[in-house]
């Protein structure tokens, strides 16, 4: 795994060590590189449009414009690197989007514990049976994550403790391009409109 941090001053610092901590945290083996010199960042500028500061995962913008913070990057890391078993129990209407297997697109929610009062909104509203709720925490949890419609943020609208958040939507938009999607979608539209 390669991530790359870009961006210069103080909010790359704040980004860095939030990934950092991660990194130790979970026990990742990754090589880290950092793009701070401003001759570097407009060549990475070149080749895709980028806010700094910005987090790249492998070639995926991770966030861009704004620091993630060390719940939202473990959140991502995690996922990506560690086996999961909370998508065993996975509806099987859900596990496909535009012919691409849910499983490659990151998007779904992530619940700040420390704001999650266990109101149930998330629970009760979610159409997709994301959620489960922690009885002995009292807390809303994230247990069918595939389960959510990409690019969907409902939730986090009816959050009103701001505790749910999600990815940056540039991931959703730059998986769009690079799969073809709007292609697809311009043939499901023609069909059906017969």
């Amino acid at each position: 795994m390669e991530i790359t941090i870009i961006g210069s001053n103080c909010p790359l610092d704040e980004l860095k060590k939030n990934v950092e901590d991660v990194i130790h945290e979970i026990g990742l083996e990754c090589k880290l590189n950092i793009i701070h010199k401003m001759k570097e960042v407009l060549k990475v500028e070149e080749k895709q449009i980028l806010l700094t500061p910005a987090l790249v995962v492998d070639d995926i913008i991770l966030c861009q414009g704004n620091i993630w913070t060390k719940d939202h990057i473990k959140e991502f890391l995690t996922r990506k690197c560690l086996p999961t078993k909370s998508n065993a129990n996975v509806d099987k209407k859900y596990s496909m989007w535009k012919g691409i297997p849910r499983e490659e697109i990151d998007w779904h929610p992530i619940i700040d514990e420390t704001k999650c009062v266990g109101c149930g909104m998330c629970i009760t509203t979610c159409g997709r049976n994301v959620f489960d709720f922690d009885i002995e925490n009292k807390k809303a949890i994230v247990s069918r994550p595939i389960q959510c419609m990409v690019g969907c943020t409902s939730c986090e609208v009816w959050c009103i403790y701001d505790a749910i958040s999600f990815p940056d939507k540039q991931i959703v938009k730059d998986f769009i391009k690079k799969n073809k999607i709007l292609v697809k979608s311009k043939k499901e539209l023609e069909e059906k409109l017969r």
